[in-house]
């Protein structure tokens, strides 16, 4: 039997912006259980929001970080989305573009904290839908349950700064948002 396709999946820029969640979903990506798309402006709106945030930490660090992640997923960036935005007037229309990228990209799912903002009578009629991180990553493990387990535990191991247990992981997902796939996962 034929592998399922893999998920393409436009990341929004508040996925992106908190560290621990962003390391979880980029390393399922390196492990091909989804292929990420975001735009240059998804890339801004969440570097920009994390020099805010934390403005200890320098700008050239985000900018490498940036370009990690570009080298690591080349096929990520998606351009030329902006004619599709007049094709989403229910949704927000601060988040038309991450709609009109996954369009374009030809993704199945917008990974976001702001379902509101993604309503799915305006999505539906384009094959995407909107999910919170925690659904996406239950979609990730009802997939490849032991791959994702793999992943993951090569994450908390290789995190030295500091250390994580499992207990502190298991805390980090919980803190994440990642609620129902720690109990998926972990129990």
């Amino acid at each position: 039997m034929p592998a399922p396709a893999q998920v393409i999946a436009v990341l929004d820029a508040n996925v992106l912006f908190p560290q621990f969640l962003r390391d979880v979903l980029l390393r399922m990506a390196a492990a091909e259980l989804f292929a990420p798309r975001w735009t240059d402006r998804i890339q801004r709106e969440w570097s920009r929001n994390l020099a805010i945030v934390r403005p200890n930490i320098p700008p050239e660090r985000i900018d490498r970080l940036r370009k990690l992640m570009e080298s690591a997923f080349p096929a990520a960036r998606v351009t030329g989305y902006r004619p599709f935005e007049r094709k989403f007037s229910q949704v927000d229309a601060k988040d038309r573009h991450v709609a009109a990228a996954a369009l374009k990209a030809g993704a199945s799912v917008i990974v976001t904290h702001n379902l509101r903002d993604f309503p799915a009578a305006g999505l539906v009629q384009h094959g995407l839908t909107a999910a919170d991180p925690d659904s996406f990553v239950l979609s990730l493990i009802a997939r490849d349950r032991e791959t994702v387990r793999s992943v993951l535990e090569r994450h908390r191991t290789g995190l030295t700064r500091p250390a994580y247990t499992p207990d502190d992981y298991r805390a980090a997902f919980v803190a994440a948002g990642l609620i129902r796939a720690e109990k998926r996962l972990f129990t």
